[in-house]
Order: structure tokens, then sequence, then C-alpha cells
């Protein structure tokens, strides 16, 4: 770090500011919207070495209690933006019929503004007797140690909820993670 410039390999936002808002609501027969959407703010530090290292978003449910009609990428709908210099994106990773879905969120190199990125996609509701059972988001955000002499590398696996999709990352950590539990016909939000 540049004690002038404030300058940093471990540029990160942070979790104290950045929120996680998800939302389950009923479209018709049973099926319903999973909404989830993650605001990325009040960054730490400004340059992101580690802009190779994505962070990881999914939306995970009880297959038991929930159905993908389309468990395909075709099946989600994405949308990211960012008020800092560069893009952000988000790249497919899995769809797990019975588990949920997940993908890798690729931010901007310098991290000098909000980002959000959101994940949609719809389920069934599984007719078991059981009401209020619920979908959950997870959002984990990943900080990066590079430059560790050899032989020391430090490994870290990112991975969403019981998905088992992982990203093995190499001189890096999950810095945080949010999660947030929403039942049928609620909208909440991490604070």
């Amino acid at each position: 770090m540049t004690a002038n410039t404030g300058i940093s390999t471990l540029g990160h936002y942070d979790d104290s500011d950045s929120e996680l808002v998800t939302s389950v609501v009923e479209s018709y027969d049973d099926r319903w919207i999973v909404t989830a959407t993650m605001s990325l703010q009040d960054r730490k530090l400004s340059a992101r070495d580690a802009s190779i290292v994505d962070d990881g978003f999914g939306i995970v449910y009880d297959s038991s209690e929930w159905s993908a009609p389309e468990p395909t990428e075709s099946g989600v709908k994405t949308h990211s933006r960012t008020a800092a210099d560069g893009s952000v994106s988000l790249e497919y990773q899995d769809f797990a019929p019975e588990k949920g879905l997940a993908y890798d969120v690729d931010l901007p190199y310098l991290l000098d503004g909000e980002t959000s990125v959101t994940l949609q996609t719809d389920l069934k509701q599984v007719d078991s007797g059981n009401d209020g059972i619920p979908v959950k988001a997870e959002y984990k955000h990943t900080w990066a140690a590079v430059d560790l002499p050899w032989p020391f590398k430090a490994e870290a696996t990112a991975g969403i909820g019981p998905i088992g999709i992982t990203m093995n990352l190499d001189s890096c950590t999950v810095l945080w993670e949010d999660e947030i539990a929403v039942e049928p016909g609620e909208i909440d939000q991490t604070t």
C-alpha cells in the first residue's frame, strides 16, 4: 500500500454498508419469482489486483419443498451495473435442479463506486403440505492476498450453499459473506 494514494492489493467492498435484498413473490399456479440483488458499497482502498478472482452469488432451496421448472441458464435472468470504472458481469456456473443456482461475479478492477448484481428465477412450490419454507440467497466477497512468497500459497473455496459449485482460488480468501432466507410472499434484506 502506498501511504499517499491509499492504493492496495487488498481493495474490497465493506460488508456493513453492502446489502443483500431477496424476495419470493407469487406469480401464478404455485409458481414463484425469486429475486436476489446484492448492492456492494463503501469500498475500502481502491485497487483490486485480484480482479480475476470472482465473487460467488447464488439462490438455494430445499428440493422437497421447491422445484425448478427450467433449471438451466435460460431459466435465470441477470442484471448488473456499476458506478465504478470498468464493468461488472455475471458468469453462469450451475443450476442443480434439486439445490439451486450459482454464478461467478466479475467485479471492476477499481472499486470506486457502487456495484449491484441481480439474479432472478422461477420456482414451483411442491405440494408437500408445508407452507412458509424459505428460499435462500447467498453472496461471498473475496479478498486478495497476492504476491505470497514461494512455497506458500493460500487457498480458499467460495462455494454457494449445498450446490457443490466451488471456486478454487489461489492466493485469496472469502472476506465476508451475506445470506438471507425469505419465506414465500416476503421481501427481506440484510442489515
